[in-house]
């Protein structure tokens, strides 16, 4: 509940920078028009091309990537990899998530964005340039496959559930999560920590509907 309540208030809070930035946007716009009037009447065509682009800038700044055609989880997706591109991480995306079943959209959509936190803070212990973050899904059949791996040169130790482990406090969540999403929706999970990078494999039931 913690994890999702954290997913939702971060979410929650990126979609209203959005909405402020276009609010600023709105209340600049008849000024940039009467600007872009002038320039045009006194054929500054070069300045009225910047201007123009301007606002192009400006708006790209409130549009939310499109990583995936599920709305639940490309809205955390376009979240968390935000705070990855931030902190100018490299990130690969290839995100093939079916539209259908909605429990399941939800739910895959909190403990994506708490693997991505994971990875991202994981990351971050890195040197710069050994920095990176990649997520890779695959739907085959009523198969949905998931990795989510990031650059990490340390050990982790592992439950008896095969899930990383940790003792310090505050920490955790996100693999407490992955548990209820295994055994909630029947899917298998594999993490691996090798070759200088830590991965969560998920393979998970997609087109079986909300679990009974």
């Amino acid at each position: 509940m913690t994890a999702q309540i954290e997913a939702s208030y971060d979410y929650t809070h990126s979609l209203l920078e959005s909405q402020n930035q276009m609010k600023a946007i709105y209340k600049k716009r008849k000024a940039y028009l009467d600007e872009l009037e002038q320039l045009i009447v006194s054929h500054r065509s070069q300045e009225a091309l910047q201007l123009i682009e301007e606002i192009g800038a400006e708006l790209n700044q409130t549009k939310r990537k499109q990583y995936c055609q599920n709305p639940l989880v490309n809205a955390a997706l376009s979240t968390y990899l935000a705070k990855a591109e931030a902190l100018h991480m490299p990130i690969t995306v290839k995100a093939v998530i079916p539209k259908e079943n909605t429990a399941l959209s939800s739910d895959l959509a909190i403990v994506l964005s708490n693997l991505i936190e994971n990875a991202i803070h994981a990351s971050e212990k890195q040197p710069g340039s050994h920095r990176a973050l990649s997520l890779l899904t695959i739907c085959q059949g009523d198969i949905l496959s998931i990795l989510v791996k990031n650059r990490f040169d340390g050990t982790v130790a592992l439950d008896e559930d095969g899930l990383p482990t940790t003792k310090v406090k505050g920490h955790g969540i996100g693999m407490k999560s992955l548990s209820r999403f295994r055994d909630t929706y029947d899917a298998s999970v594999l993490c691996t920590c090798e070759d200088g990078w830590f991965s969560t494999y998920i393979r998970v039931p997609w087109g079986k509907g909300s679990p009974s």
